[in-house]
Parts: structure tokens; sequence; C-alpha cells
């Protein structure tokens, strides 16, 4: 009986020590989980409140809503009255916008953070209603966003998908960000529920346009405003370098997103509405063959021809209180100077 106790009492002692170091274990992975689980790239807790890379500060760390049913502050489909002169009467009506364009709500933690490119060409007064309309919008959202001004230097040729990927590759080394939001600065929103919100998958958010009668033309059309994840606009190797003048980088795009097996998604047309400034086109200069040619050759080209390989100089970068300015040299077209109108060739 003696070594019947003895033998029991050490086989119970042996087996609460392993209890014991199973518990600390626990505790010990734990604590570890808790201090290191997933907070937003610009987040940090500090004693219970949360400071973004402003130094703003909100109290209430509770996660900002992302379904239209829980953002009440939006108003639906409305037509914006834009009264505003210049852009110096917008940014005294948005003095919590950061200096560089930068805003954040301080309300509720954002999810995730969009970059806003808007690439530009000589539309000081369009620039002034694309601000007007939508910093009421993107608050309203509880969008955590900066906004990019990217222009090419000079007046030679346009080059739409150059000074894009350029944009984003400077943005990419010095701001954080989850997606990237490519804006064309005549295109005004006109339905709040259409969020700007970082998604899992690419999105044509621009399906509906006034210029259009509100309908999609054609199923690749993808151009005016779309959104990537930085990782699927990184696959397709963003955009083409090649286009010169109007046309062509839009639908290269739709194609290298087939090619790299990412679904497009579309908000329904009354959501995804939009009214387009009146404006004179830029030039038509492709030939039809070349603008043919080169969108044959898409699929066997995309992986060398984008951000991979896009040449530019930086040549001026100014932080402004309402966005960030980028004028790129990017060179000029080999045939500068040689225009057609290729719409009826």
């Amino acid at each position: 009986m003696v070594r019947l106790g003895k033998g029991l009492s050490t086989f119970l002692t042996f087996w609460a020590i392993q209890f014991l170091i199973l518990v600390t274990l626990l505790l010990l992975i734990y604590n570890r989980r808790e201090t290191t689980k997933f907070t937003h790239p610009i987040k940090t807790m500090i004693n219970g409140t949360v400071n973004n890379e402003n130094g703003q500060e909100t109290k209430n760390v509770t996660e900002c809503p992302r379904v239209v049913t829980e953002l009440h502050e939006l108003v639906g489909y409305k037509i914006t009255s834009l009264k505003a002169s210049s852009l110096e009467e917008i940014e005294t009506r948005h003095p919590d916008v950061t200096s560089g364009g930068s805003w954040s709500p301080r309300d509720c933690q954002p999810r995730s953070r969009a970059l806003i490119i808007i690439p530009f060409r000589d539309r000081w007064p369009h620039l002034v209603r694309w601000f007007e309309n939508y910093l009421p919008i993107f608050k309203r959202q509880k969008l955590d966003f900066r906004i990019v001004l990217t222009e090419q230097y000079g007046n030679s040729t346009f080059n739409k998908g150059r000074i894009m990927n350029a944009a984003f590759t400077e943005s990419w080394k010095i701001f954080h960000f989850d997606c990237v939001i490519f804006h064309d600065v005549d295109m005004l929103l006109e339905n709040d529920h259409n969020l700007y919100h970082c998604r899992d998958l690419p999105t044509h958010l621009s399906p509906s346009v006034s210029k259009f009668g509100y309908d999609t033309m054609y199923d690749t059309l993808i151009g005016g405003v779309i959104s990537f994840p930085v990782a699927a606009y990184f696959k397709v190797n963003g955009y083409s370098n090649l286009y010169w003048g109007w046309g062509g980088e839009d639908d290269d795009m739709y194609t290298r997103l087939k090619q790299s097996k990412l679904k497009l998604q579309r908000p329904p047309q009354i959501i995804g509405r939009y009214k387009m400034i009146v404006h004179k086109q830029r030039e038509w200069v492709l030939f039809k063959r070349e603008m043919d040619s080169l969108l044959a050759g898409t699929k066997s080209r995309y992986r060398q021809d984008g951000l991979s390989n896009v040449k530019y100089k930086l040549v001026g970068k100014k932080t402004r209180k309402l966005f960030t300015h980028f004028t790129f040299d990017i060179g000029v077209w080999e045939h500068e100077g040689r225009t057609e109108n290729i719409k009826g060739q």
C-alpha cells in the first residue's frame, strides 16, 4: 500500500507539473498573439488611442463601418451644387485635411487606406470641382485616404499610363496604402453609396457615365475610375507605357486583368453613376494599325511592359494642402508631331 501510495503520488505530481507547463505555454502563446495581432500598417495603439501617420488621434478604436447601411451620414443619389472658385476656398472648408492631401476619420479605426491618383494636364478648374465634390463624400464614407496628382512635364504628347505608373512607384516609396484608385479629374460621383473603400478585387467604379447615357458602352470598358488592391496592381504590372495620346491604355488593362486571372467587379449602374465634365478630348495620336497591333500583343508583352520598366525622371514634388503633386519627365513619343484621327480608319 505504501509503495502504491508513493507511486500514485509521483504519478499525480508528474502530471500536475505537465499541466502547469501546458497552462504556462498557453498563456505565453495568448499574450504573444495579443501583442502581435494585426493592426493597420499606418495605425499604432497608444494608451487606448489610435495614431495615424499624421499624428491625429482618436479615442474610439472601433473599426469603421464597411457597408452602406452602417454609414449613416451617406445621402445616396445627389447632384452636388458646386460653387467654389478656387482650391484655396476649399482648403478653408477642410482644415482637417493634412498637408499633402491626407485625411483619416477620428471616430473609428479605418480598415484600410486608399491612395487616389489623378492623372492631370491643364485642368485646374476641373480640379477645383473635383475636390469640392469628393472631400465631403470621402468623409461621409469614413475613408482613410491620400490624394496624389500626377502631371507630365512639358507639352509633348500625353502618356497617361506612364505618369500613372510613375506616381504609383514614387508613392509606394514614401506612403502607406492598401489599394490604389486611378481617377480621371472630369468624373464626378453622383451617388455616395459607391464606396471608395479598398476591396479584395479590382473594381471598375464608374460603369454609369452621363456622357454615355449612364450605360456601359461595352463589357471591356474600364476607364474613368478604377480601384486595385496593391497586390493586384503589381500582378498586372501596372499600365502599359506604350500608348501615346488618347485611348488604348484602358483596353490594354482589361487584357492584363484577364491574363492575370483577376476578376473585375462593378457596382450596379444606379450606384456607379458619374457626371462627366464637358471638355475638349485629348487628340487621337496612334495610327489605328499601331493601336491594334499594341492591343493584340498585350498578352505576350504585359509582363515586360508596365511598372517593371517604366522610365521617368521626377522633376517636381510639391506638398499642397489638399494633395501631393508629382511632375514627371517621361520623354517624348518617337513620332512626335505625327497625328491622325483613327476613328474613321
